[in-house]
Formats: structure tokens, sequence, C-alpha cells
């Protein structure tokens, strides 16, 4: 059943790599993806994910400030 659950997280990981070729500045698309591959064991690209997520924050947040 371990086997399934590694299959299923590999597979949600594709399926968020498709959504992100339609809407790269996803924000919850980023943070998905960094926490299925934190839950299979891929520290360093759940954290790639993260900092991806963070940066689409922050880019969503400049247009507001700048309006000031």
């Amino acid at each position: 059943q371990l086997g399934d659950a590694a299959g299923n997280r590999l597979a949600a990981v594709a399926d968020f790599d498709g959504a992100l070729e339609v809407e790269p500045q996803s924000l919850n698309v980023w943070v998905c993806r960094g926490i299925a591959n934190e839950r299979r064991g891929r520290l360093d690209l759940a954290i790639e994910d993260f900092e991806r997520a963070y940066r689409a924050f922050v880019a969503k947040q400049k247009p507001a400030f700048e309006g000031n």
C-alpha cells in the first residue's frame, strides 16, 4: 500500500506540473506541489516549490503597493 501512496504523490506532482504550464504564477499550485514533494520525501524540490510560491505571492502584492 505504501507504493500506491508514493505513486499517487508522483501523479499529483505531475498534475501540478500541468497546472503550472497553464498558470505559472499560481500561488496555490506551487504550495500544493511543494506539499506533495515534501510527502514523497523530496525536500529539495519542496523547498524550491515553496520559494516559488513566495515569489508568486510577492509578485501579486506589488501592484497593490505601487498604486499608493
